[in-house]
C-alpha cells in the first residue's frame, strides 16, 4: 500500500504508468488527500523528467515517457517548462564568469513560487478548460458529505449528449473570491481522471462548467480543494443518456 514515503522507484513507476490497477489507483486517492505527498510527486517528477533529457532512463522507461508526456497536452506543458528551465541553466553556467550569478538563483525561486499552486494529475488526465461562451443545458447542485451509495440524498442525473453541465459546489463558511481546484474521479476502473479550476463568486458556492463528453455513466467522487488541501468531497451519479 503507497504512503507518503513511498520510494522514488515506485512513484516514476507509477508516472511512466507500469503500475498495477490496483497500486495506481491507491496512490492516486493518497496524493488527492495528501499535500505533502503531491509536493514529493511534483519534485520526483522533474528528476524523472530531468533524466529523460540527460539520457539515462532505460530503453523502457524513455519508451513509456514518451508515450505519456509527448501525448497528453498538459504532461508534454511539463516537460517543455522543466526542458525550457534546465537549457536556461545551462545557458547561465556556461558564461564566462558566471559560477553562482544571483539573478540565476532569484529567478529559480521566482519559478518555484509560480508553481507552488499546481496541481498535479496523472499521466492519463485531461484538463477541463472553463467554457463560459455557452450557456449550460442543465445545473447540478451538490453538497458536501453525501456518503456514496445513499440513494436518497445522492445527486443522479441523466448525462446530456452534448452541452455543458454545470455543477454548483456548495461551500459552507468559504471565502468569496477564494481559489479552488475541482478533481472529478470516477469510481469506475479504466476511466480517466481530469480536473477544473475555479474561484467562488461569493454565496458559499462554486461553479464548473464541464463539457458533457468529459462525463461517463457512474458513480463519480469530486474533490474541492484550495492552496493543495481537500476542504470538501462531494458524490454524485451520471446516468446513461436518454435515447432520442
Amino acid at each position: 500500500m503507497p504512503d507518503r514515503h513511498s520510494s522514488v522507484e515506485s512513484v516514476k513507476s507509477y508516472l511512466l504508468g507500469s503500475l498495477d490497477e490496483h497500486t495506481t489507483a491507491a496512490m492516486e486517492l493518497l496524493y488527492f488527500s495528501d499535500a505533502r505527498f503531491l509536493e514529493r510527486v511534483k519534485g520526483i517528477e522533474t528528476e524523472l523528467i530531468e533524466e529523460y533529457l540527460s539520457h539515462r532512463l532505460s530503453a523502457e522507461q524513455a519508451r513509456r515517457f514518451e508515450e505519456r508526456y509527448f501525448t497528453l497536452p498538459e504532461l508534454k506543458e511539463r516537460y517543455e517548462e522543466v526542458r525550457r528551465q534546465r537549457n536556461e541553466r545551462i545557458s547561465v553556467t556556461q558564461r564566462p564568469g558566471a559560477r553562482y550569478p544571483a539573478f540565476a538563483l532569484g529567478a529559480l525561486a521566482l519559478a518555484a513560487i509560480l508553481i507552488a499552486p499546481w496541481i498535479f494529475s496523472r499521466f492519463r488526465s485531461q484538463s477541463v478548460a472553463q467554457q463560459t461562451d455557452s450557456a449550460p443545458v442543465m445545473t447540478i447542485r451538490l453538497t458536501p458529505g453525501v456518503v456514496q451509495g445513499d440513494r436518497s440524498r445522492q445527486v443522479e442525473f441523466a448525462l446530456p449528449a452534448t452541452g455543458l453541465v454545470r455543477f454548483q459546489f456548495e461551500l459552507p463558511g468559504r471565502v468569496e473570491g477564494a481559489n479552488y481546484e475541482v478533481v472529478f474521479s470516477p469510481l469506475a476502473p479504466g476511466q480517466g481522471t481530469w480536473n477544473s479550476r475555479g474561484s467562488s463568486p461569493g454565496g458559499g458556492q462554486l461553479e464548473i462548467d464541464v463539457g458533457a463528453d468529459h462525463l461517463q455513466a457512474g458513480d463519480w467522487i469530486a474533490r474541492v480543494s484550495s492552496s493543495g488541501a481537500v476542504v470538501e468531497t462531494y458524490s454524485f451519479r451520471v446516468l446513461p443518456a436518454q435515447p432520442k
